[in-house]
């Protein structure tokens, strides 16, 4: 997969080039989450696939605050404990037909995929 950039500089508008491009070293880095919502690990507005290194119990991360109606993050956990991830302060996330706005726990070897709906909700689906 390209970068942002290099899809800017062959042309494409920097708008799309975000929304197609991964960042060298972020769009799919591993991650090991902080100890609590405070310190949880922040998933960045474009980093749209987390593989979430899940090594202690406290492996936490959060959304976004301010994604693009749309955006997609997909975070796999391919750590050996379970996860969680927060929505963004003063979000929530809807899940089984209702909002949250606390932790969304992610399993291992699972993957959760979020669709933003606004800056700060989200839908999430888990995968089998």
């Amino acid at each position: 997969m390209s970068t942002p950039s290099a899809l800017m500089r062959m042309g494409l508008p920097s708008q799309q080039a975000k929304r197609l491009g991964i960042d060298a070293g972020t769009g799919s880095s591993n991650l090991n989450g902080g100890a609590a919502f405070a310190s949880a690990a922040a998933i960045g507005q474009f980093q749209l696939y987390v593989r979430a290194n899940c090594q202690t119990s406290a492996n936490i991360f959060q959304l976004p605050s301010v994604a693009e109606i749309g955006t997609q993050y997909t975070i796999f956990n391919a750590g050996v404990v379970s996860g969680a991830v927060y929505p963004p302060v003063n979000g929530t996330v809807n899940i089984n037909a209702g909002a949250t706005a606390s932790l969304v726990t992610l399993a291992i070897g699972k993957g959760l995929f979020f669709v933003a709906i606004t800056a700060s909700t989200f839908d999430a689906m888990y995968s089998n």
